[in-house]
């Protein structure tokens, strides 16, 4: 028989998607039913659901939650699908290795690649082309940028983690419209802990914006196993995103494209990634920006 997995969030696209991919094959999927509305729960692929609390509680329970299905052998492996799942699994990959099976990155590439201010100053050091970006902590330093940048620039939240989700970004035109618009993030759980741990994750970052998103955008995904080789790699173009200006996919096609793959595979090997993975880039004139 086939190992038991555990995944969580079951109202994300992407445990669907994968939690139907492994249902295909007869893999035992197992959902953690912290959402009754979650389109999961109520997929025939799954293997059963397990009522959860979720990240309700904070990121202490939750692991000790699983740990309890590890120990009792409910489970074998955790496949992440949301970011907020890996990283809660990288952030405590030695408690859980003793008990289950994983393959996820160090929590050292885990936050370069969750923390978009670390993403750009690895970038950076390691001589990739990157989009220009500000990362102010204060007021007086979005004030003393504001006079600097071009316009339009997108605020982002500097990460996907812990922040409550309102989309992937605005685009603000102006000084005005970029100080009246710029808000700090909130938490959505976990608060005093990461106002202890990252005091700096709650205000936004400022990222240069391209023209004509959709036309310019591919993916390059895969999986790394543990020992740093690709297993599986492609490559998708976005036909189509919602929102359109600042959106995830909802229509792809699969292409081909060496050089991508080899600036990907190349960005992972410098920080030592394993695991799943999705790098996206944007072409900008003639450079591809990871």
């Amino acid at each position: 028989m086939y190992k038991k997995v555990l995944m969580l969030d079951p109202d994300h696209f992407s445990t669907f998607s994968s939690l139907k991919t492994l249902g295909k094959k007869k893999i035992p999927v197992i959902i953690a039913d912290s959402n009754f509305f979650g389109v999961s729960n109520w997929s025939k692929y799954k293997y059963k659901k397990i009522k959860s609390f979720g990240f309700k509680k904070g990121t202490k329970e939750l692991i000790k939650w699983i740990l309890e299905l590890a120990v009792n052998q409910e489970i074998d492996t955790i496949i992440p699908t949301t970011d907020k799942s890996i990283w809660l699994l990288s952030e405590h990959r030695k408690q859980l290795e003793k008990y289950i099976e994983l393959n996820i990155p160090s929590i050292k590439a885990t936050r370069i690649c969750l923390f978009k201010d670390l993403t750009y100053k690895t970038l950076k050091k390691n001589g990739f082309n990157y989009l220009k970006y500000y990362s102010p902590t204060n007021r007086r330093e979005l004030e003393n940028i504001s006079d600097k940048i071009k316009y339009p620039i997108i605020i982002k939240p500097r990460s996907t983690v812990y922040l409550k989700f309102k989309g992937k970004g605005c685009i603000v035109h102006n000084k005005e419209e970029l100080l009246d618009k710029y808000e700090l993030n909130e938490y959505s759980y976990d608060e005093d802990y990461i106002n202890k741990k990252f005091p700096k994750l709650k205000w936004p970052i400022l990222q240069e914006y391209v023209k004509n998103p959709v036309e310019n955008i591919e993916q390059v995904s895969g999986y790394i196993d543990k020992n740093g080789n690709p297993v599986c790699i492609t490559v998708t173009k976005k036909i189509r995103q919602f929102p359109p200006k600042l959106g995830i996919a909802v229509v792809a096609k699969v292409i081909k494209n060496d050089e991508l793959i080899n600036i990907a595979l190349n960005f992972l090997k410098k920080i030592k990634y394993n695991g799943i993975f999705e790098c996206e880039f944007i072409k900008k004139k003639i450079k591809n920006i990871i």
